[in-house]
């Protein structure tokens, strides 16, 4: 039954509300991570759940597929955008290096992989 995607899901996030609970009480004096994380290896030393839990929850799958675009995006709308007008060079120097960066995956791994790969890379 643990094997189960939802109760694995439940699962996990018990431990990280337990986390949090923990960090609020201590005023994030002791880690939310820490805390989900320790409560995580306990729980698989002692028996109680088994190894491959993360795996059986299909947050891996998730993650791979919704985790990135959302993240980046919801970090570059916290900034507000006078910062970002103040930091002008920096943002242009990583635009640059963005720019530079995807130009030479897409030259060199062509000639290696091929254009599909050098595309997916890049």
């Amino acid at each position: 039954m643990i094997n189960e995607p939802v109760v694995a899901a439940m699962i996990i996030l018990a431990l990280i509300a337990m986390g949090e609970i923990i960090s609020i009480l201590t005023r994030a004096r002791v880690s939310m991570f820490l805390m989900a994380i320790i409560g995580y290896l306990l729980l698989i030393w002692t028996g109680i759940i088994p190894k491959g839990l993360i795996g059986d929850s299909k947050f891996v799958e998730v993650g791979a597929v919704l985790g990135t675009a959302p993240i980046i995006i919801h970090m570059g709308t916290l900034i507000p955008l006078k910062a970002i007008r103040s930091q002008w060079k920096a943002v242009a120097t990583s635009l640059i290096g963005i720019i530079f960066g995807a130009g030479l995956v897409l030259l060199l791994i062509s000639m290696v992989y091929g254009y599909k790969t050098a595309v997916a890379g890049a």
